[in-house]
This record gives C-alpha cells, sequence and structure tokens, in this order.
C-alpha cells in the first residue's frame, strides 16, 4: 500500500498545479483497488474530482506507460472524450516515480458502472458504440519507434492475446495443478480452500477443450490494432443510459478487436446469445467487422 496520509498525498500533489490540489478540510477517500495492483484517490480539487493513481514501479514499464499516454491524447485529439487524460505536472510530465510507486493524475470520469444493476438494450448499444469509436479513432494512432513493440497495426498476424492464454495454459500443466491442490488442502481457511479446490477442478475439466479452441485460433491471422484488452462492466460509466467515462486503459496494447467485443459483452450479457447479437450488431454501425474478426 502507497501513501495513506493526507499530507503525504499533499505532498503528490504540490508536483501539479494549484488547481490539481486537493483543499485540507477535504480529506481523499479511502483508496480504491483493483485485479492491475494499482491503488486509486479520489481527489476533491478547484478543478473539480480528479483520479490519484499509484501503481508499484516494479510493475511500471516507463516507456510503454509513455506511449500509452500519447495514445490516450490522440483519442481524446480526435473527439472521443469519454477516456480521461493524464494531467501533467508542473515540469510536464504525465507520470512520475516516488516512494517506489509511480503516480498519475487525471480527471475523475462523470457516471456509474451499474449497467449490471440497470441493463437495457439503449444502454448494450450505447456501450458496444462507445468501444466501436475508441477502435476507430485508436486504429490511426503512429507510436513512436520505442512504443512500437507494444502498439501497432497489422494486416494479418496471430493474436497476441491468444498467444499469451496459450503459454499461460502450459505453465498449469497436470504436476503444477497437483502441487496447488495439495497446497489448498492444507489451507486452513476452509471456505477458501474449498473455493480453489473447485476452481481448479474446473479448469482441468475445460483446460483441454480450451487450449484446442487456442490452438486452432492461432493458426489464422487477424487484423491487429491497438486495443484495450480489459474492457469490462466495471470500466464503463453511465449517466442516463448514456456511457460517460471508458476508464483505465492500463492493459492496452495492439491486439485483435475481437479481445475487446468478448471480454465486454461477457461481462455485460454473459451466455444470452439475443445480447451477444444485438451488441454486435451495434459495434458494427460504427465499425463493420471482418471475416477474420
Amino acid at each position: 500500500m502507497p501513501l495513506t496520509r493526507f499530507s503525504e498525498l499533499a505532498k503528490i500533489l504540490e508536483r501539479y498545479s494549484a488547481a490539481y490540489r486537493s483543499d485540507p478540510a477535504q480529506v481523499p477517500q479511502s483508496p480504491a483497488g483493483g485485479f492491475s495492483g494499482a491503488v486509486i484517490w479520489k481527489i476533491e480539487s478547484p478543478a473539480g474530482p480528479c483520479a490519484l493513481r499509484a501503481t508499484r514501479t516494479s510493475a511500471v514499464d516507463r516507456f510503454r506507460l509513455a506511449e500509452l499516454h500519447r495514445l490516450i491524447v490522440h483519442v481524446r485529439t480526435c473527439g472521443f472524450m469519454q477516456m480521461p487524460v493524464p494531467l501533467a505536472t508542473s515540469d510536464g510530465q504525465t507520470f512520475f516515480e516516488s516512494d517506489n510507486f509511480t503516480w498519475q493524475l487525471e480527471p475523475w470520469m462523470p457516471g456509474v458502472a451499474d449497467y449490471s444493476s440497470h441493463p437495457n438494450p439503449a444502454r448494450l448499444a450505447a456501450a458496444m458504440t462507445c468501444l466501436a469509436h475508441w477502435h476507430v479513432v485508436a486504429a490511426r494512432f503512429v507510436a513512436r519507434e520505442s512504443g512500437r513493440a507494444w502498439f501497432f497495426t497489422a494486416a494479418a498476424l496471430p493474436s497476441p492475446g491468444l498467444a499469451i492464454r496459450l503459454d499461460q495454459m502450459s505453465n498449469w500443466h497436470a504436476d503444477a495443478c497437483d502441487q496447488v491442490r495439495a497446497q489448498l488442502r492444507a489451507f486452513t481457511w476452509v471456505e477458501f480452500a474449498t473455493q480453489g479446490l473447485e476452481i481448479l477442478d474446473l479448469y482441468q475439466k475445460l483446460a483441454p477443450r480450451i487450449a484446442a479452441r487456442l490452438k486452432l485460433g492461432m493458426h489464422s491471422a487477424v487484423p491487429l490494432q491497438p486495443c484495450l484488452r480489459d474492457v469490462w462492466h466495471d470500466h464503463l460509466l453511465f449517466t442516463g443510459d448514456e456511457v460517460t467515462g471508458l476508464i483505465d486503459p492500463h492493459a492496452a496494447r495492439s491486439d485483435c478487436v475481437a479481445t475487446d467485443l468478448a471480454r465486454l459483452l461477457g461481462s455485460l450479457v454473459g451466455d444470452d446469445h439475443h445480447a451477444w447479437d444485438a451488441g454486435l450488431a451495434a459495434y458494427q454501425l460504427v465499425r463493420p467487422l471482418s471475416f477474420e474478426e
């Protein structure tokens, strides 16, 4: 956990214009965290609410992060307003390192991630057209030489995401699963161990079929472009039926757009095939899919 006392956070904010420094009377909310390991505070400032993000520096590639910030600026310049642009410090940097953490500040986007509690066709269409617009403008991004390992366009290559998943599955062979199963059985937290064993059993039951599909997918050459790769329910903020925030693009890199479509639709509508058809139809009104995609 990074700095938590208000005085320490205030010192971090001193790197920014006074318009983005929190009022001493306004104590920041308790930080929120996620699977990425980042910690986020909501900061009230004269310029409006902001999100202060801290990630362990050991988990950050500075070149990739700098290029990601350039991509975010690019999509905003192209008119995509739902994604927050990182704010520059007084010396012009959009992120910096302090106390073994990498910090950045960005506007707090309006809206609530509440699709699951208020689903409807208009919201589903808004989510999918928002993603389509992001893909359209992101495809025009030209990365610098230092960022082309992560952000590029290609007409026909195998999906890097499928390759990563196939590699991860190869590490979870029978011996590895048996070792983890033995550790879980010896675990004193019974509820955790029980759920872990259930997940492990389901994984081993499904893994051969999924691995076969991944291998089949690796034989397909697909168009690649910058994608979000972790666009899901909690990263999509709604105001009414309108998407007013698309947040946390920190997993972004080039892949097939099907990666984003699967991630978002899976998180919003699960196995509802009719909703998948409706979502894909709304997406294609903005960005038609190729046969390969």
